[in-house]
């Protein structure tokens, strides 16, 4: 089954969206950090692509 790009950047953007509410709630509640980082480790890096500030290279 071929995932159209549309739907593929829908998925990951609830995906993203629902990692960044584990997380906050993940602070007040170490099961909620449990399946924070579950679903992290399911989603692999996918999910963090286009979420952080670019790093910056040392001068």
């Amino acid at each position: 089954m071929h995932e159209a790009a549309d739907e593929r950047a829908a998925r990951l953007a609830v995906a993203r969206d629902v990692l960044a509410e584990l997380l906050d709630e993940g602070n007040r509640d170490d099961l909620t950090l449990q399946d924070a980082w579950y679903a992290l480790r399911l989603g692999g890096a996918e999910l963090l692509r286009g979420t952080a500030a670019p790093v910056r290279e040392a001068a």
